[in-house]
């Protein structure tokens, strides 16, 4: 914060706009997030919050040009099969027999 004065620029309209864009999205998606543990048991909803590393790397990828390597890809695949397992075995476990 002290050096803020020495670089601040005011942000033009267009960043204003993707500003409150941003929050509106972000306003949305906390409270999907609000509504998805509301109605089903954290143990099933919790490992789908771990895909942001996944939607990180594909921001990276598309914006920066910043292409994941193996180690992204692979740390990627454990978190998909991961979440799916614990959603099926969750399923699994609550449906009636």
């Amino acid at each position: 914060a002290p050096f803020l004065g020495f670089a601040w620029q005011t942000p033009g309209l267009d960043h204003l706009l993707g500003f409150f864009a941003l929050g509106i999205l972000a306003s949305a998606a906390a409270y999907l997030i609000i509504v998805a543990y509301k109605n089903a048991p954290a143990s099933v909803v919790a490992p789908f919050e771990y895909t942001a590393l996944i939607w990180a790397s594909l921001a990276g990828w598309i914006i920066w040009n910043e292409k994941p390597d193996s180690t992204v890809w692979i740390g990627a695949s454990i978190i998909i099969l991961s979440s799916l397992y614990v959603a099926k075995r969750e399923t699994a476990i609550t449906s009636p027999r």
